[in-house]
């Protein structure tokens, strides 16, 4: 798609356009969190026809939504860091206070799980959706996050799963980012991440 992402006339508020995380849909559609924009959007893949399914938090703008995962609940989690703002944190159009990790439940509602992830990045899943996995991209607190859910998603407790700054140095750069889990519940950075430490 081109453009994948915002599709306005002047972009220069923008670090990152393009969309970021996708995720087929049960009915087929593509799920994506779309940078540009600042928001979920859906899109026919049949049509490349595009809608936005979501751009605000209690009628403020998203930062730039960058992960999502869908739990079987049909609850979507997403990640909503400052990468696609220019200026990211200082930025002068970003909305929100914080960087946070929210939950889309299947009618529509949004709500936030966690204010307090500093730079929110990739999420997963465990193979029984119980827990819930977001990497944080903070050099000043490089963690992994496991949060627990219950059978309808919603999350009941949190935990640092992972310090990675003990792997951090001049010869190892990088930050936890995107996360896969394979079906023996074995985590791991998907094959390209560059930034995974």
């Amino acid at each position: 798609m081109r453009p994948s992402g915002f599709d306005g006339e002047d972009g220069s508020h923008l670090r990152e356009p393009g969309a970021n995380g996708l995720v087929i849909e049960p009915a087929g559609t593509l799920l994506m969190c779309d940078h540009g924009n600042r928001s979920l959007s859906r899109v026919d893949l049949a049509t490349r026809e595009k809608t936005i399914v979501v751009d605000r938090f209690e009628g403020r703008r998203f930062n730039s939504p960058n992960d999502l995962v869908i739990h079987r609940s049909g609850a979507v989690y997403f990640t909503d860091p400052p990468y696609g703002l220019e200026g990211m944190n200082e930025s002068p159009v970003k909305e929100l206070a914080h960087n946070g990790l929210y939950r889309m439940a299947p009618h529509g509602a949004v709500t936030l799980v966690d204010d307090a992830l500093t730079f929110p990045n990739g999420v997963a899943l465990s193979p029984d959706h119980g827990t819930l996995y977001v990497a944080v991209s903070d050099p000043e607190g490089p963690v992994v996050m496991a949060y627990e859910l219950d059978e309808a998603g919603g999350a009941r407790a949190s935990r640092v799963l992972f310090d990675a700054a003990p792997l951090m140095g001049p010869d190892a750069p990088g930050l936890p980012d995107g996360l896969k889990v394979d079906a023996r519940g074995r985590i791991s950075p998907p094959a390209r991440a560059a930034c995974w430490c």
